[in-house]
């Protein structure tokens, strides 16, 4: 059963009790229940809980008909009007049957009180905290709230509730916006007030002023403070927080709030703290201010006692007649415990000797600005496991910054789309400034996300993992020793590939391109093969040399060009050449079929000069054609010769000379004409014909016909 403290007031008199405790609950309507005693601990940013004694002449009440219904408390009396305290019951309890009553006890609460009891883990994106905080009320069936704030409290774009009550997780969102809550009571309902200026308090429904009353001695009847202390405390003078944000991220977020007040502190008390969990100056300025009117919403404040049931946290009250007059002045209260007994209250029990109401209380100056304490935000112990997400028939879905969205395993939104989370940054292996590496999951992967400082709402991703249904690019352990950086095609079949092997006699380091493959090197590029070196191209090759082009071979050179000349290298060297990289046809493209003969076509803008240090030979299957613009020399140190098997034909269009050093001579079948450099001419024949058809003149010194 509940224990019900003696309280510090004299106890009153049947005579003199001036005060009635009535309780009903909507659960047993018709059941008769008196009140014998009540405590009421009532507080800012908390959870009121009046812990009812009743007495009943039946001894079977339900109590889960009372479980969970609505209930009220009344304190009644002559002075103002009826203190109502509306909740719903959290607690029912039946104790000892004595000769005319049964002994039950209750525990009243908010309907808030609920939210202690649901859990959950979630995301909500680009919502105010007022928005989420109406979201998890509403949902959970607290419905009779109201807001009054004054501050902006802009919309925070990733906010988690992670493996936290639901009352938990909107009290921190409510400190962390510098937001109290308080309640407001009436017969038949109770009304949750979210605000955030202390400003907009209302005076305490029939308290607007209570009065200083301590004269020892005697009762004193009606509402009254017996006993009012006050007390200043150290509290810290300074906030100062600082956070990082990857958007700016040489900007240090730095926010310092100082204290206008500092009620006799000789020193400036400075709390640091990192990270202060914002993303703007102006945000960082107004969590900086709330965490320090925070820490010095009480360092002054007051204590009493006394007999006041209207006091009412959140509320104002102006205290009168104290002999200090500077506590004569309106307070906000912060805090009050209220209790009372009726013994008498039960029929035939004894009479109302030992009845009590007394009321404590905490109070602060009235325009001192109150925030919650923001409790200990839930931390995610390591790393979690997530799947990429996109929007439909998307593979690859990032933002500017490489950042990508994901579900996680604990999420039951059922979102796998492009509003499963918020955007989350990527750590890649090298990053720079426009420079490093960068490989971005794709949709459908499972990643490592890690958290910055713990915090389920700043999550990164570390890594990937293959599992079950994503395996590894080649089976494992018979490929061990095989490292490969191996892509995807985006919406289709195939991949690009760089592939290490390193089995002892087979290393290998293997390139694979799906389509295209480019390279650009702005110095020189270097190549040393110490065997063999094969080249097959599917099409066509082009070469593009800007100034010299030297090519040095030690043996000999074959250019085979034409249709027979296709696959011959690749079937008597490529593969045997090639072994450890599977089929030459997958591994390096289909080869590219060409027309029936083949043409080599060689063009040079300038100069050729060719040196061959030996014999130099050419076959020609059928004719060779040679056009020079301007001139032709042939030049041999030894001799020349010319055959053709069947017709030699020259045709100069103007002169010709034909210049030896000894003799030239000109010979068909038993015909020959012999030119001797000493001037003879020798012309033989069988038959020799002159015929000029204008004229024949011969001369001489001495002319002989035979």
């Amino acid at each position: 059963m509940i224990a019900l403290p003696a309280e510090i007031t004299q106890p009153l008199s049947a005579v003199e009790r001036d005060f009635t405790l009535a309780f009903t609950a909507d659960g047993l309507p018709d059941a008769d229940l008196a009140v014998t005693g009540f405590r009421l601990e009532e507080a800012i940013s908390s959870l009121f809980q009046a812990e009812i004694a009743l007495a009943s002449p039946d001894p079977g009440l339900d109590l889960t008909a009372l479980l969970d219904k609505p209930a009220r408390l009344t304190v009644l009396d002559r002075y103002g009007p009826p203190r109502h305290v509306h909740g719903v019951l959290a607690l029912a309890e039946r104790g000892d049957t004595g000769a005319h009553h049964t002994r039950y006890s209750v525990l009243l609460m908010p309907a808030l009180h609920r939210l202690r009891f649901a859990a959950d883990c979630r995301i909500f994106q680009a919502k105010r905290v007022p928005e989420i905080v109406e979201a998890v009320l509403e949902e959970t069936g607290v419905t009779a709230y109201r807001f009054a704030l004054t501050e902006p409290h802009p919309a925070r774009e990733y906010c988690v509730q992670y493996r936290e009550t639901h009352l938990a997780f909107i009290e921190r969102l409510l400190a962390e916006e510098g937001i109290a809550y308080h309640f407001e009571h009436t017969e038949g309902a109770h009304t949750l007030v979210l605000t955030d200026a202390t400003k907009l308090a209302a005076d305490a429904p029939g308290a607007e002023a209570i009065e200083y009353n301590a004269e020892p001695g005697g009762t004193v009847k009606g509402p009254h403070v017996g006993r009012f202390t006050w007390r200043e405390v150290v509290a810290p003078s300074d906030v100062v927080q600082r956070d990082h944000f990857f958007r700016n991220p040489v900007h240090d977020f730095e926010a310092r709030a100082q204290a206008s007040v500092l009620n006799g502190l000789t020193r400036k008390l400075e709390m640091y703290d990192y990270p202060g969990r914002y993303k703007a100056d102006a945000v960082g300025r107004a969590f900086t201010r709330y965490r320090l009117e925070g820490f010095r919403a009480e360092a002054s404040h007051g204590e009493g006692a006394g007999r006041c049931a209207r006091l009412l946290p959140g509320h104002r009250v102006a205290l009168t007649g104290h002999p200090d007059p500077a506590l004569n002045r309106r307070f906000l209260v912060a805090a009050a415990s209220h209790a009372g007994s009726q013994p008498g209250a039960a029929e035939g029990d004894a009479g109302d000797g030992g009845a009590y109401l007394t009321t404590s209380f905490r109070v602060i100056r009235h325009d001192t600005p109150y925030r919650p304490d923001a409790p200990a935000k839930p931390r995610v112990e390591g790393p979690q496991m997530a799947i990429v997400t996109g929007p439909a028939g998307e593979e690859i879905h990032c933002d500017a910054f490489g950042r990508v969205k994901v579900r996680f395993p604990w999420d039951r939104s059922g979102r796998a789309d492009d509003t499963a989370s918020c955007w989350i940054r990527v750590s890649q292996g090298w990053a720079g400034a426009s420079w490093g590496q960068m490989a971005l999951p794709r949709v459908g992967q499972h990643v490592i996300v890690d958290f910055l400082e713990g915090d389920p709402d700043q999550p990164i991703i570390t890594g990937r993992a293959y599992n079950a249904r994503e395996p590894v690019p080649y089976p494992l352990p018979a490929n061990k020793t095989r490292m490969t950086i191996r892509s995807k095609t985006h919406k289709g079949e195939g991949f690009n590939e760089l592939r290490f092997e390193d089995e002892q006699g087979r290393e290998e380091v293997f390139v694979h391109a799906q389509k295209d493959r480019n390279e650009k090197v702005r110095n020189n590029h270097s190549e040393r093969i110490d065997n063999n070196w094969v080249q097959s191209v599917g099409n066509n090759k082009s070469v593009e040399v800007r100034s010299n082009h030297n090519e040095a071979i030690g043996g000999n050179m074959t250019l085979t060009v034409g249709s027979t000349a296709i696959g011959s290298i690749v079937e008597r060297g490529l593969t045997a050449l090639s072994q450890g990289i599977g089929s030459v046809a997958s591994a390096l493209g289909t080869i590219g079929k060409a027309a029936l003969g083949g043409n080599m076509i060689t063009f040079i803008e300038k100069n050729k000069s060719d040196t061959i240090g030996a014999v130099h030979f050419e076959q020609i299957g059928m004719a060779k054609y040679t056009h020079i613009g301007t001139a032709w020399e042939l030049t041999s140190g030894s001799s020349i010769s010319l055959t053709a098997s069947a017709k030699f034909t020259e045709n100069v269009g103007r002169d010709k000379l034909v210049q030896a050093g000894n003799e030239i001579s000109f010979s068909t079948g038993k015909s020959r004409l012999t030119l001797k450099a000493s001037g003879e001419i020798h012309l033989t024949g069988t038959e020799l014909v002159f015929d000029g058809r204008k004229s024949v003149k011969i001369s001489g010194q001495k002319i002989k016909l035979n």
